[in-house]
């Protein structure tokens, strides 16, 4: 019998987290790879900060939406930053293009439009994605030996020391 195939939310989570480690892998590196987007620094101080920034940040992101990707009760939070980071880069490329419409081109078009996918695919697991609310009662209740929720029983003596 085979596995049941990943759910959209999965799916999403999953393919974001892959974009962000890529990314952040290859600034971590190669900080340098930013120069094809007409970013360039100047001294080891902005290699630092590149890698930091789009290396280090990029990876953390990654890491973040992995982790949701694979904890059912993780996947809204996880999308909601999805559709939040995807959401906040295509802006604010779309916000410097039209301040600096010489930027505009097939990169920033490209990039530009791949950010709205992953908001529009984000939205679209979203509406899939159950919604696992839990209140601090829920969760007493769903401990081992526990029926209801109320105060926890006394704790018992250890007989053998």
């Amino acid at each position: 019998m085979s596995a049941p195939s990943p759910t959209l939310p999965v799916l999403s989570l999953g393919l974001s987290a892959l974009v962000f480690g890529g990314a952040g892998l290859v600034f971590l590196v190669n900080p340098g790879f930013l120069a094809h987007a007409g970013v360039e620094f100047s001294g080891p101080a902005g290699a630092v900060e590149i890698r930091a920034f789009h290396g280090g940040l990029e990876l953390g992101i990654a890491a973040f939406l992995g982790l949701c990707a694979f904890r059912g009760g993780w996947h809204r939070v996880g999308l909601f930053a999805q559709i939040a980071m995807f959401g906040g880069l295509a802006s604010g490329r779309l916000v410097g293009m039209a301040l600096d419409p010489g930027a505009i081109g097939p990169l920033m078009t490209a990039l530009t439009v791949a950010e709205g996918f992953g908001v529009a695919v984000g939205l679209l697991a979203l509406r899939r994605a159950p919604c696992r609310l839990s209140t601090p009662s829920d969760q007493t209740a769903s401990r081992p030996g526990r029926t209801a929720p109320g105060p926890d029983p006394p704790a018992r003596p250890n007989p053998g020391g």
